[in-house]
């Protein structure tokens, strides 16, 4: 049940939504799911009507390859989210009852605070 009064979360949902299945749908209505075919007479074709990016040196159309790259980047974007979400929603319920499991979690908690992200990145 989404609040009449809370019209920004609403707004927002359906920025979301739109951000998810925006990609979906552009590749379905694109080329139907299917990888570029390859067609050797329009090899770098210059960008057109039918090739918005133009083609590679095979003939393909590059917008099939952005949309497809698009389409994959938010799958895995949801699904990451999502995994993450769930264990640290779990690992937050048992951190928070107390006992021993919810002190070895708690600890192993702090123990990854402690280390900023940029030390686990190699020296260049």
């Amino acid at each position: 049940m989404i609040s009449r009064r809370l019209p920004n979360s609403l707004i927002a949902g359906i920025i979301l939504l739109l951000g998810c299945l925006l990609p979906a749908a552009v590749v379905w209505v694109w080329h139907g799911g299917h990888a570029p075919f390859i067609d050797i007479p329009n090899r770098y074709a210059p960008p057109s009507s039918a090739h918005p990016l133009g083609t590679d040196p095979f003939g393909r159309d590059l917008a099939s390859y952005v949309l497809t790259g698009a389409f994959n980047t938010t799958v895995i974007a949801v699904i990451s989210v999502t995994l993450a979400t769930i264990t640290g929603t779990i690992l937050g319920l048992i951190g928070t009852q107390g006992g021993k499991r919810g002190w070895a979690v708690m600890s192993a908690t702090d123990l990854g605070l402690a280390f900023p992200p940029s030390s686990l990145l190699p020296c260049s």
